[in-house]
């Protein structure tokens, strides 16, 4: 949700698109259940189980390292990309060289 507030423009429309979005996946989960139903029996308790624990047990180093906070010694913080990796340098910027319709052309 917060990748789709970074990501608009207005945030104003930020908030419909979130509950847009939330009420697709509803449905698509609604038409994917009977699918799912029907291979539950191919998972039994242990095997399900089995998989939980691993995943939660590789996931204890990322808690711990969250329990602990952020590393003092760095004087950074580390932020979420934002959209401006989607913004094209001008054309100014570019030399003739590696745009890619000077090199087609030789």
């Amino acid at each position: 949700m917060t990748a789709i507030v970074a990501s608009t423009k207005d945030k104003s429309d930020a908030l419909p698109i979130i509950f847009g979005a939330v009420i697709v996946a509803g449905l698509l989960g609604f038409l994917a259940a009977p699918f799912f139903s029907k291979a539950v029996r191919f998972f039994p308790p242990v095997v399900t189980g089995t998989v939980i624990t691993l995943i939660g047990v590789s996931l204890l180093p990322v808690a711990f390292g969250w329990a602990q906070g952020p590393d003092p010694r760095r004087t950074t913080t580390v932020r979420a990309p934002t959209s401006a990796w989607r913004r094209r340098p001008s054309s100014s910027s570019w030399s003739s060289a590696a745009s890619p319709a000077a090199s087609s052309n030789k």
